[in-house]
């Protein structure tokens, strides 16, 4: 009885396991690559198939209309406020002389977000020093357009409403063209293989009047053979990204720079990376290159304000635009001054209580 008692007791006192295969899944692990907003590959919504949803299905399922809120509105709301901030924080109208709409024109050929045009070579056998055969390419390897669809998105020149870094909406420069973009930026490829060529420019100048004039070019090289960055000459060839195909579906990727720029980009050593992640790591890498010649070119002008982003830029633009009409203000203010005597001619407007009209 005391032995049974005691395995009574032991048999209590087990704790309980539960079964492995009844456990839920472990949650799914974020790669690395997706903790950089910039680096991250855009990822499309899941594609609903609504071929088999019945006819009669609820109201709830109809998508919601989306609501916003009017720019004016905000603008009067801030306008009227309390700590909107003192009497020059305010703003002013702006009018219609040639002086002030000629800055209005200069701040809309900013655009808001990063713009980079990138120019995209393809490197067959025996072209390594060839400029012609290089640029009159129509086409090249598997791996090469598997890298091409892997670097951007081909859209249509003839549809697009994005930045297209000069090329021709008519053909003239090709029916197609890769794209990449995120929230903040939009990045151009001129492709050299996707543009046509010309009975009447055997040379291919219409595709160097583009890649000739990208700060950065990305550089299929498949011949087998180093690649100069001189081969195809251009005005504005500041870096290139040189990719030499490897087996088993790897590759090395190497930068190639001028010496004053070398120390601005500090990618001099070669990576070795895959096909999967080829476009990701090149694309990268020529943005950051293709800033730093934007940099450095601004710095050699020696202007005063050297660039750093197109939202600094707007900025600038901002405020000079608000000197300008500070003074043609002061110009009216003082005209008025001199014509209080004159009742006949009207005294100009120079400042606004009330925006409601305007917006």
């Amino acid at each position: 009885m005391e032995s049974s008692k005691t395995a009574i007791l032991s048999v209590k006192e087990e704790p309980h396991r539960p079964d492995p295969s009844a456990l839920p899944p472990l949650a799914f692990k974020r790669g690395r690559g997706h903790t950089i907003s910039v680096m991250s590959p855009i990822r499309k919504p899941p594609r609903l198939d609504w071929s088999n949803a019945s006819k009669e299905s609820s109201p709830r399922n109809k998508e919601t209309p989306r609501s916003g809120i009017s720019p004016s509105f905000i603008f009067l709301q801030l306008y009227h406020a309390a700590h909107f901030g003192n009497i020059s924080d305010k703003p002013l109208l702006l009018s219609q002389s040639q002086v002030v709409q000629r800055a209005l024109k200069n701040l809309d050929r900013i655009p808001p977000y990063e713009t980079h045009k990138i120019g995209v070579l393809y490197v067959g056998g025996g072209q390594a020093s060839q400029e012609a055969d290089i640029l009159n390419n129509q086409f090249g390897s598997l791996r090469y357009t598997e890298f091409l669809q892997r670097l951007g998105t081909l859209i249509s020149l003839k549809d697009a409403d994005i930045f297209l870094g000069g090329l021709d909406r008519n053909g003239n420069d090709g029916k197609f063209a890769y794209v990449w973009q995120d929230d903040v930026m939009q990045v151009t490829f001129h492709v050299a293989t996707l543009m046509p060529n010309k009975e009447t420019d055997p040379s291919g100048n219409g595709k160097k009047l583009h890649i000739g004039n990208d700060f950065v070019t990305i550089v299929y090289n498949e011949s087998g053979e180093d690649y100069n960055m001189q081969t195809v000459k251009g005005q504005f060839n500041y870096a290139c990204v040189v990719i030499q195909p490897l087996e088993h579906n790897t590759n090395q990727v190497t930068v190639k720079t001028r010496e004053d720029l070398a120390e601005h980009i500090g990618h001099s050593e070669p990576k070795i990376v895959s096909d999967q992640n080829l476009a990701l790591l090149s694309r990268q890498l020529a943005l950051h290159a293709n800033l730093a010649s934007m940099i450095s070119r601004s710095l050699k002008a020696e202007i005063p304000n050297p660039y750093a982003s197109n939202w600094l830029e707007r900025l600038r633009q901002i405020k000079r635009l608000r000197l300008k009409v500070l003074q043609e203000n002061m110009s009216a203010t003082s005209d008025n001054s001199s014509s209080e005597k004159d009742v006949s001619s009207p005294p100009r407007r120079v400042h606004m209580d009330d925006f409601t009209e305007y917006t």
